[in-house]
């Protein structure tokens, strides 16, 4: 049972095109440099046995599940089939009496090296997940078999043979760095955004997104010194000179490199995270973006607030979600005229009402403030809970949330007065209708029609 759960496991999309993307990584590594196994040893070329081994048994897991029949309808696995086929060479040269790597030039296992590239298409055109790899997998599959035709014809062409070899193994090294860090912007959004943003490790969206921006940096940088390598130039004498730029380039713009830092700093220290509530500089809104250079904060009506990163560092920044709950608070007017007792009614009604509503927790407080201007004013404070995204089908966002259970209180709380017939002070004048005079008499020249 383990073992067949274990050849289950070999056959997933996701394994496979891993083993395909380090195939094709010391495909092309052994294009570019042929005496590359002799400079840093054999164990590449083993790596590329191992290869060669798992698609062998990734196909006798297919056709033991599909069966012959099967598995021949579907084209893919007739390539995959084919491919198979061309490596076996490479299966059986450890167990000859040259070893491994005598076998390195000949022209049917660098066919079956081309070929495998072409595995990656099955998943770039039949995965939306993948279709992003298209361009690059297409360059790479075509550059490669431009490789193969210059090498085949190289005597044809002898006196330009060396400048076209060496373009495109710099192109090569360049098109299989594109398909590197496409291949990590899937990644990351597909199985890495989403282990990292839950228990355990409960990341920031934000924080995430920063590390694959540096996931996807390092790697450009480290194919693109790769290329100038290939190219027969020193990377690091390069990279020497552009330090002097940089540095120029870094105190002409002060202020992007502070909101930069600013921007990390928050990433790192988490004073809030995507989708908190916050208040900065008299503007309140739910955090949208928390970028390298600024964050947007998002408003009650929608609109997106843009930020730079530094502000949070030079300003105090008050986050509403940290405390678990809104608050809410408020006061009543009671008429004049209102009896000690139905104070007390207003006040325990009050409680009952947070009490009772799902959306309110018990801890909530009522005070009479005593005697005010021809009123008995009560006030009030209750605590709504905390909006989540589960919520969304009820509640928009966290706004609506608080003024649906704002209102639904304030209408329980009016219903309940009404019935036991409790008046409330208003802040408008009482209108007495008196038959008197117009203060415009026929003397001032004022006749009613």
């Amino acid at each position: 049972m383990i073992i067949k759960s274990a050849l289950k496991f070999m056959t997933h999309e996701a394994i496979v095109l891993s083993v395909i993307f380090i195939n094709a990584v010391v495909m092309v590594a052994l294009e570019t440099t042929p005496t590359l196994p002799k400079t840093i040893g054999y164990w590449i070329l083993w790596v590329d046995f191992v290869c060669v081994l798992y698609f062998a048994v990734e196909l006798g897991v297919k056709w033991t599940d599909l069966g012959t029949k099967g598995y021949f309808s579907d084209n893919w696995n007739k390539l995959d089939f084919l491919i198979v086929i061309l490596s076996i060479p490479v299966l059986i040269e450890p167990f000859l009496s040259g070893g491994i790597g005598w076998l390195g030039d000949m022209a049917i296992l660098r066919l079956a090296r081309f070929l495998r590239l072409w595995r990656i298409l099955r998943y770039v055109y039949t995965s939306e997940t993948y279709k992003c790899l298209r361009i690059p997998v297409i360059l790479l599959i075509v550059l490669t078999a431009f490789t193969m035709l210059i090498d085949s014809s190289k005597d044809l062409i002898s006196d330009i043979y060396p400048q076209i070899k060496l373009t495109l193994n710099v192109l090569l090294v360049l098109s299989l760095t594109f398909l590197l860090v496409r291949m990590l912007r899937v990644l990351f959004s597909t199985f890495f955004h989403r282990k990292l943003t839950q228990n355990p490790y409960n990341f920031d969206s934000s924080l995430v997104d920063f590390i694959c921006l540096i996931a996807v940096v390092l790697t450009s940088l480290n194919g693109i010194m790769i290329a100038i390598s290939t190219a027969g130039h020193d990377p690091f004498a390069l990279l020497a000179g552009l330090g002097i730029g940089g540095m120029a380039i870094a105190f002409a713009a002060q202020d992007a490199v502070a909101n930069i830092i600013a921007g990390i700093m928050l990433l790192v220290q988490k004073p809030f995270k995507t989708g908190d509530w916050i208040c900065i500089n008299g503007n309140t809104g739910a955090v949208h973006h928390i970028g390298l250079r600024c964050t947007v904060l998002e408003e009650f009506g929608g609109e997106h607030l843009t930020f730079p990163n530094k502000i949070f560092m030079d300003s105090p920044v008050r986050n509403i979600d940290k405390r678990g709950f809104y608050l809410l608070s408020g006061s009543i007017r009671l008429h004049h005229k209102t009896k000690h007792n139905e104070i007390n009614e207003v006040i325990d009604m009050m409680k009952k009402i947070c009490t009772e509503h799902p959306e309110l927790y018990n801890d909530c407080g009522v005070r009479f403030e005593g005697f005010g201007e021809a009123c008995f004013p009560v006030s009030f404070w209750m605590c709504v809970k905390e909006w989540s995204q589960s919520e969304q089908i009820i509640y928009r966002d966290r706004w609506e949330k608080i003024r649906v259970v704002e209102q639904d209180f304030y209408i329980k709380l009016v219903k309940g007065v009404n019935e036991k017939g409790i008046t409330c002070a208003m802040p408008i004048r009482e209108m007495v209708e008196e038959n008197k005079t117009s203060p415009l008499t026929e003397k001032d020249g004022y006749h009613e029609n």
